[in-house]
């Protein structure tokens, strides 16, 4: 931002530059309404007519800088000039001598001339994203936990296939899902319950799905309690027997010899 040595250099520049542009206005003007006035030779008018046009076109960019400079005055008054409106870093002391009531860096014209959205506009897409307030203000793994979170409490869906990020205010969704039932309920809970406005919905739907956990469920189910008690233990049935009835197991009263060749 400009000191307040060179805000008061730019300011009389401006006013100079403001008081220039009337002047030549009032000229303008004046051509104008000379080039209007009733003319017997129809080529003579014509010509004067496409000189007309030019001084109208003329007339619109003047209105357009003065405009600027008053914004620019503006500026110099409450301490923001030479600060760029798109990217809010300080515009360089060069591109002002040019252009002292220019709003914008030398990188930010560039963009706005080649069609780009400015730096601020990027980031102001992004916060103009109507959080709830609950959720205003968490980091993007926060957020992450919270949708997490209120799947979970929800307990319809089964989050084992599902991968959810959330990245500036947007929550992604990649996965599988059984059947797309679950994936509404799923969006009902991201969008509806928490309010969340954004979603990039990228599941897949695999009944499938369904017949592995089945089967997994069903293996589960059918081992026996020694089954389960003993899983991954390599012992006999007289372990199993010690535990259930509460007894030492009594060890072996001969060793075990080994199985001859």
């Amino acid at each position: 931002m400009a000191d307040r040595k060179t805000r008061e250099r730019f300011r009389e520049q401006l006013i100079e530059r403001r008081k220039e542009i009337f002047r030549r206005r009032s000229d303008n003007l004046a051509s104008w309404q000379k080039l209007n006035e009733a003319e017997n030779e129809f080529e003579e008018r014509a010509q004067k007519v496409n000189l007309s046009q030019g001084l109208d076109r003329l007339d619109s960019r003047v209105k357009d800088e003065i405009e600027a400079i008053d914004r620019a005055l503006g500026k110099i008054e409450t301490g923001d000039y030479g600060l760029c409106e798109g990217c809010e870093t300080d515009i360089s002391e060069k591109r002002l001598e040019t252009l002292p009531f220019t709003p914008f860096c030398t990188e930010c014209a560039s963009r706005l001339e080649r069609g780009l959205p400015l730096p601020i506009a990027e980031r102001e897409d992004v916060e103009t994203l109507d959080l709830p307030q609950d959720y205003i203000g968490m980091t993007d793994s926060e957020l992450e936990e919270a949708v997490y979170d209120a799947i979970d409490r929800d307990g319809r869906v089964e989050t084992e296939e599902l991968n959810i990020e959330c990245e500036e205010g947007v929550v992604y969704l990649e996965g599988k899902l059984p059947s797309d039932n679950k994936r509404q309920i799923l969006l009902e809970i991201i969008e509806d319950v928490m309010g969340l406005p954004e979603v990039e919905d990228s599941i897949q739907i695999d009944p499938h799905l369904w017949q592995r956990r089945e089967t997994v469920r069903k293996t589960d189910e059918d081992k026996t309690d020694e089954e389960e008690m003993m899983e991954g233990e390599d012992t006999n049935d007289n372990v199993y027997a010690s535990e259930i009835d509460g007894d030492p197991l009594s060890p072996p009263d001969q060793m075990i010899r080994g199985r001859e060749e």
